[in-house]
């Protein structure tokens, strides 16, 4: 019997924004993968000295989703846990990582499309995966927030959300006798110049959770566009877009709940994406004066 996951895991495997999608690699050879050649080998670092390490080394980096990022990687992913690859605005692999951290294996990277990584997990992908579309998981998928992190941590409401979406899949497919089909992988090099057909609807259902939009559209006007963890002033930096940013968090969580429930401006947090990921990086969710002491510095 297959233990139970520690940890639920959304990556991305594309190299650089808008650059090369490597799944179908991926998922050929079962591996997933982060970071371009030129980052340092993490094999001898220990966890308590990643972050400094990680700033000052000149192939490293300051910002902080690249290095939860990578730091979610190679410290805090276990063998056991379950990966959800996410390509485009869809979830399109889930798979349970079988291997350690490994730093550019030579039985791997000398296939010209995994030579472009640095760091690699052995993965034991599922073939008869359903396709998970935006419709189906806004939170897990949604650009605001959760994008910013190439490994996202998946818990709380997200977690929720997938697998509700995943369960309803599976049981849409076994009532209609088929199977998901997976789209053929090419063989040998990818054809340059490929055309396929996109854009037919499809209409799937799924049961989730309501949540009321106007009392965050309003704790977010009184909010004065500042994260009420960090105090970063959204305005300051994205001018029109500050409110669009900031994020509204249940500060009771709304996911799980057995029966509908009133809820008031008090019970809402506005959060930078950066402060709401670290929010849910614990289960249950970290509380706004936890985090605040875990903060390095404000922006107030």
């Amino acid at each position: 019997m297959t233990a139970k996951p520690k940890s639920y895991w959304r990556m991305a495997f594309r190299a650089g924004q808008g650059g090369r999608d490597d799944w179908q690699p991926c998922l050929r050879y079962g591996v997933a993968v982060l970071g371009n050649p030129k980052r340092p080998d993490l094999s001898n670092v220990p966890k308590s000295e990643f972050r400094t390490f990680w700033r000052y080394h000149p192939a490293g980096g300051s910002s902080g989703s690249n290095q939860g990022s990578h730091c979610n990687f190679r410290y805090r992913m276990q063998e056991g846990d379950v990966i959800y690859v996410k390509s485009g605005a869809s979830i399109v692999g889930k798979g349970r990582i079988t291997g350690p951290y490994e730093y550019r294996p030579a039985d791997l990277v000398r296939n010209s499309r995994l030579s472009d990584w640095a760091y690699f997990r052995r993965v034991r992908w599922e073939r008869d995966f359903p396709p998970i579309t935006a419709e189906m998981a806004p939170l897990t998928l949604s650009p605001k927030g959760a994008v910013l992190f190439t490994v996202l941590r998946l818990d709380g409401e997200r977690l929720e959300e997938l697998l509700a979406a995943e369960k309803k899949l599976r049981g849409s497919s076994k009532q209609e006798g088929t199977t998901p089909r997976r789209p053929r992988e090419p063989k040998g090099r990818m054809v340059k110049g490929l055309t396929v057909v996109e854009g037919k609807r499809a209409k799937r259902e799924i049961e989730f959770q309501v949540r009321n939009r106007a009392i965050i559209a309003e704790k977010k006007r009184q909010s004065e566009g500042k994260c009420e963890v960090c105090g970063f002033a959204t305005a300051d930096q994205y001018s029109d877009l500050a409110h669009d940013i900031l994020i509204g968090h249940h500060l009771v969580p709304l996911g799980g709940a057995a029966r509908t429930r009133k809820t008031m401006l008090d019970d809402i947090a506005i959060l930078c994406p950066n402060c709401h990921q670290a929010m849910h990086s614990t289960s249950p969710p970290l509380t706004v004066k936890q985090l605040q002491r875990k903060l390095r510095f404000s922006w107030d």
